[in-house]
């Protein structure tokens, strides 16, 4: 008799006791939007995570990367208390990522965001993408995601 599938079983109950105390909910990102930003203002972006939530990344989808437009995503920051954070800028625009050479061009002074900005926060973790609100399996840029689904928006005022 051998041990090996024994100790097996034993790695990967602990690997996923480990990465996640089951599905996330909801309630396991909490981020309230900005009502209003002022044009010219960065629109600044936090979020915490509820007690036992673990994430590689939390990246903010701009509603333009739903909609087949450029797909510029900003990673958020996590900050020394725990909570994680992003400024974007209004007055640049994300330039798409050059793979061939695996950086991304300068950001050009170019459009504004318009009337509002739209959004959602996506947790990565252990190789898997959940998306906010509403913790829904997988990226707005996913394909089939849903157009209609919800997102975060600020109103952008003169």
């Amino acid at each position: 008799m051998t041990l090996k599938p024994f100790i097996l079983v034993i790695a990967l109950a602990l690997a996923s006791c480990a990465s996640h105390r089951g599905a996330l909910t909801p309630s396991d990102l909490r981020h309230t939007p900005a009502e209003t930003v002022f044009k010219g203002d960065g629109v600044i972006i936090e979020a915490t995570l509820a007690p036992g939530v673990t994430a590689d990344s939390l990246v903010v989808y701009p509603a333009s990367a739903r909609q087949g437009g450029e797909f510029n995503t900003y990673a958020m920051e996590r900050r020394p208390d725990g909570a994680y954070y992003v400024n974007i800028p209004q007055w640049r625009r994300a330039m798409p990522y050059d793979r061939t050479n695996g950086v991304r061009p300068p950001l050009p002074k170019g459009e504004r965001f318009g009337d509002s900005f739209g959004y959602n926060i996506v947790l990565f973790s252990g190789g898997k993408a959940v998306t906010w609100p509403g913790a829904t399996p997988g990226t707005p840029a996913n394909p089939g995601a849903d157009p209609s689904a919800p997102m975060y928006t600020v109103k952008i005022a003169d």
